[in-house]
């Protein structure tokens, strides 16, 4: 047999015209190079593209964990590490997305955020009082979500009402960690924390602070909690620049439009309260950042408006989808919730997702979450991605 060569056909099997569907040729070059899928006998070989030279592919080193990288270099913050690794991540899968490695490549060499349980963190922490779910009460709320699947009772208090926490949590006692083993803790999660629990909550970062670890604080916004979160922290994290660079703030807006975000978050703030937090924390010089999940509304309207805020502070935007949806119930008017499931499903759909990674794609500043990025690996067919090493 002749030497192979890549399969070129721009037929009707799924294939854009000019994509070479990856796979070797299964005929000698004086016979059309398809391969056998796309061969069928009776092809035109003027569709056939001159047979190509194979080039080398480049050798990728995968990047280290945060153990390894914090090893390596000492003086390192957490955040400098976690940052990099999700850069890592992001031109990984431009060069799926392009067609010059394979999903399962992808996979392999993703880094440990990829392919852990998160993206931005490496462990977690809260003080919510075990039976209560955060008042905010967001219909998709998953912690109500898994109370359900495993039976456990739980109860929601009025957004007029304390927060209840969990004692024992806040009078834990944090051991010092070797400098390799020091975490981003996502702290809180679960539930978001309230003007009532402020205290609590900036005593409990002290300590976790003190221990040798990082803090990701992720907040739906009031301007109440916001205050009293500043206000706390510059009283308690003395001297304070020991302390400011190892919280992360990331302010979560699901939407610029409060009318879809009434649907889905009954009692969060609204869109303009939460833009009012992210401006008050950089005056405050915090490090403040944006995440977008879920994205309820068109997410690259919502980046137009809150990227020119961190244009001068630095900060990162990252965007992600709902998930377990069809566990969940947005409305309890079966009618209304499928309408909403509905609106979700075409604002999730594989033409949106692809503009919005085509938007993303070379900006530096903004990362798809895991879920998206999954979303985007569904798009690309096997007969459509590049040829595995």
């Amino acid at each position: 047999m002749a030497d192979t060569h890549y399969c070129r056909s721009i037929l009707t099997y799924g294939m854009r015209e000019g994509e070479k569907c990856g796979v070797r040729a299964k005929y000698p070059v004086d016979n059309p190079t398809f391969c056998g899928k796309h061969y069928r006998g009776n092809v035109n070989p003027t569709v056939c593209a001159a047979p190509q030279q194979v080039v080398k592919k480049e050798t990728i080193q995968r990047i280290g964990t945060v153990e390894q990288l914090l090893a390596e270099n000492p003086s390192r913050s957490v955040w400098s590490v976690i940052i990099e690794q999700n850069t890592y991540d992001k031109i990984l899968f431009q060069k799926v997305m392009n067609r010059q490695i394979a999903k399962k490549e992808f996979k392999t060499l993703a880094s440990e955020r990829f392919l852990g349980q998160w993206n931005w963190s490496m462990d977690s922490f809260n003080i919510r009082a075990p039976a209560y779910l955060c008042k905010h009460a967001c219909f998709y709320c998953y912690i109500g979500v898994m109370f359900r699947r495993f039976g456990r009772v739980c109860k929601t208090p009025s957004i007029e009402e304390p927060m209840p926490v969990n004692q024992k949590s806040i009078d834990t006692v944090w051991s010092k960690a070797a400098n390799s083993k020091r975490k981003m803790m996502f702290f809180p999660s679960s539930s978001d924390i309230f003007a009532e629990n402020m205290r609590d909550y900036v005593s409990v970062c002290r300590k976790i602070i003190d221990a040798g670890h990082e803090i990701l604080f992720i907040t739906k916004a009031s301007m109440a909690s916001i205050t009293a979160f500043v206000r706390e922290f510059e009283q308690q994290m003395q001297p304070i620049d020991n302390y400011k660079p190892k919280i992360v703030i990331f302010i979560t807006v699901t939407t610029n439009v409060d009318a879809i975000l009434r649907k889905f978050e009954p009692y969060a703030p609204l869109y303009q309260e939460r833009i009012g937090a992210i401006i008050h924390l950089i005056e405050h010089r915090f490090n403040v950042n944006v995440i977008i999940e879920p994205y309820l509304s068109d997410p690259i309207a919502i980046i137009q408006e809150v990227e020119p805020i961190l244009h001068n502070h630095g900060g990162i935007i990252t965007v992600g989808q709902m998930n377990y949806t069809a566990a969940m119930m947005l409305n309890r008017d079966p009618a209304k919730d499928k309408e909403l499931k509905d609106y979700l499903a075409e604002l999730y759909s594989p033409a949106n997702i692809i503009r919005l990674w085509k938007f993303a794609e070379d900006k530096p500043n903004i990362f798809l979450k895991k879920d998206s990025v999954g979303a985007l690996l569904k798009t690309i067919s096997p007969q459509n991605e590049a040829p595995q090493a």
